[in-house]
């Protein structure tokens, strides 16, 4: 192999990207989930508290590593909320998780499957405007199925 030139080598990397599987490729992409945001009301008064909420939807087959991970070398499932000034972030309440048990694992994993919802408890100021108040986050998940587990993601959501 030494004395391959960079040619040789370009050219067989070339056919090697020609002939790998698509299906593959795809296996290290990234599961999309589904995620729908919830508030408790939709009027809020100021210097109150109020509840929203974060369902997921994961498909088919698929599950993602909990808050809370039995193995700490596994991705949790992270919700991060960016509050607008003034507003505090009392709580975030994941669910409980489910155990599943995987062939080639000794120990069962913390997992999230088919739908989930983790709740928020946000605090809101005295002096907040009237009107509506947007309230970014994001959720940090790795999506997993029997065999292996995919790219990590993040996927943006909202309150308003």
């Amino acid at each position: 192999m030494e004395g391959m030139s960079v040619r040789t080598w370009t050219l067989l990397f070339g056919i090697f990207a020609l002939i790998w599987p698509a299906e593959v490729d795809g296996q290290f992409g990234v599961v999309e989930i589904e995620t729908h945001s919830l508030v408790e009301s939709d009027a809020v008064h100021a210097g109150t508290v109020v509840n929203v909420a974060l369902q997921v939807r994961l498909q088919e087959g698929f599950h993602v590593n909990s808050n809370n991970p039995l193995d700490e070398a596994l991705i949790p499932t992270v919700l991060m909320i960016d509050p607008p000034e003034g507003v505090t972030v009392r709580e975030v309440v994941y669910p409980e998780a489910g155990l599943l048990e995987q062939v080639g694992v000794d120990e069962p994993l913390a997992v999230f499957e088919q739908t989930f919802v983790v709740g928020v408890v946000l605090g809101l100021p005295p002096n907040v405007d009237p009107g509506s108040l947007a309230v970014p986050g994001a959720l940090r998940y790795q999506a997993c199925d029997e065999t292996m587990c995919y790219m990590p993601a993040t996927v943006d959501v909202a309150w308003n």
